[in-house]
């Protein structure tokens, strides 16, 4: 017969709160957790499950939400993406989002994170 533990107990073991490990039975992200009754039995050799919360990054709606240049000809002589961002400088979300898809065409990742700071923030209706 396996050995369990307490959700008391796996906390304690994994330095999480009571109610967390609680939530992750009740998701059924431990596994082998059994509910009997009101209590959570809990396998003793069971491991805290890895946390969404620290690998999710916020979604950058860039790429696949506006494609910006595809629509406009405000781009149409190569070489002169930077000279064509200029003209948007009126209007800064579209000159940040001209920007971010010039700097992931080019593969200019930090360029295109830097930018859609912008959107993420509050001054964006995005």
């Amino acid at each position: 017969m396996a050995e369990y533990i307490t959700v008391a107990e796996a906390a304690e073991k994994w330095g999480v709160g009571v109610r967390r490990v609680q939530y992750l039975c009740t998701q059924g992200r431990i596994k082998g957790a059994m509910r009997f009754g009101p209590v959570w039995r809990i396998p003793a050799g069971a491991v805290l499950p890895n946390s969404r919360r620290a690998v999710e990054e916020p979604t950058l709606p860039m790429p696949r939400k506006s494609p910006f240049l595809a629509m406009t000809n405000l781009y149409n002589i190569a070489g002169g993406a930077d000279e064509c961002a200029e003209m948007l400088v009126n209007n800064p979300e579209a000159h940040a989002l001209f920007e971010a898809e010039i700097a992931y065409r080019r593969g200019d990742i930090n360029k295109v994170y830097d930018r859609a700071r912008y959107f993420l923030s509050s001054r964006s209706g995005f």
